[in-house]
């Protein structure tokens, strides 16, 4: 024990060990090798002074024969890192007092920056960050059978992607936020779906979907600008999506057909790389606009100096 180390460690602690036959190699003499169990709880704590405490909830895929299981502790600062492990553990038993609450993990997707929980244009080669919450504790065994922690690419059931191993809890959460980091290798251009499947520790399932767009193209890209609804009476929403994953500038520009500009709107700083930006219809100086067609142009901008790229387009205004 080092009671001077201060820093983090990623806890993890292993089912007991079972006993698996191996093949007969006589009739009288029957062999046997131990393996260890799956992972229980795998996450991140804080060590003060050489010392850490975790508390989380054992999930029902156990293999309840009461015999040791395993603790590793991985611990690491900015100066050092080390290893340490014990087997004085017994796994078995249950808790009849511990209450289910029949709700699955709550499932947010991200693609190579986990703080956009929105992209839709993607790399081949993006990481994808799946963060799940889940009051009673996320199931990260991958031991029940129909219940690993999977996404299914393209409806491809036959072959899901195991993220057991991809999977850790957050920094002293006690197993109840964790993420997935998965990088993807080699996503054939063009659209896909994903849906991603997780359990809690009483086994309750939840899933989400989401649909992206691969293109590897160089720099900034940008698709899917339009407004909706188009025509509108009382106010429109002007929609795009773009690849960055740092912030970009947006700048709209509306237009009566004749070239005159009637209003603009700016937000910078934008990190969404789903972009929704409302607009009510009126000019610069507040004033509604009569029933008629329009012209608008919209602009997005990197921050990070992939580029520029402008899209016009038409709306129609219809008062009633």
């Amino acid at each position: 024990t080092n009671s001077s180390f201060n820093g983090e460690g990623l806890l993890t602690i292993y089912d007991s060990e079972t006993l698996m036959p191996l093949p007969e190699f006589s009739t009288s003499t029957t062999y046997t090798m131990t393996l260890q169990g799956g992972v229980i709880f795998k996450g991140k704590v804080s060590v003060t002074n050489g010392v850490f405490s975790a508390d989380f909830t054992v999930p029902k895929d156990i293999s309840y024969e009461n015999r040791n299981g395993k603790i590793v502790l991985y611990f690491y600062n900015a100066n050092t890192d080390g290893l340490s492990f014990s087997k004085n553990i017994i796994i078995g038993g249950t808790d009849s007092t511990a209450v289910n609450d029949n709700i699955g993990p709550v499932i947010k997707v991200a693609f190579d920056n986990p703080d956009q929980t929105d992209a839709y244009l993607i790399k081949s080669n993006s990481t994808l960050y799946v963060m799940l919450s889940d009051q009673s504790g996320i199931n990260a065994t991958g031991a029940g059978v129909g219940r690993v922690m999977h996404g299914i690419l393209d409806g491809d059931e036959a072959h899901p992607i195991d993220f057991t191993n991809y999977y850790s809890g957050d920094l002293n959460t006690g197993g109840k936020t964790g993420k997935v980091i998965y990088q993807f290798d080699g996503l054939a251009a063009g659209e896909h779906s994903l849906k991603i499947d997780a359990w809690d520790v009483f086994n309750n399932a939840a899933s989400k979907t989401v649909f992206v767009k691969v293109n590897d193209s160089d720099g900034l890209i940008v698709d899917n600008i339009y407004n909706y609804p188009n025509p509108f009476s009382s106010g429109t929403v002007f929609m795009a999506d773009h690849n960055e994953s740092e912030p970009v500038a947006i700048k709209i520009r509306i237009y009566s057909v004749t070239g005159r500009l009637i209003n603009q709107i700016e937000r910078k700083n934008v990190n969404e790389r789903n972009i929704r930006i409302p607009w009510d219809g009126r000019d610069s100086d507040g004033n509604l606009l009569a029933s008629g067609v329009y012209l608008y142009k919209v602009t997005i901008t990197s921050t990070s100096g992939s580029g520029s790229k402008s899209t016009t387009g038409k709306l129609a205004v219809m008062r009633q």
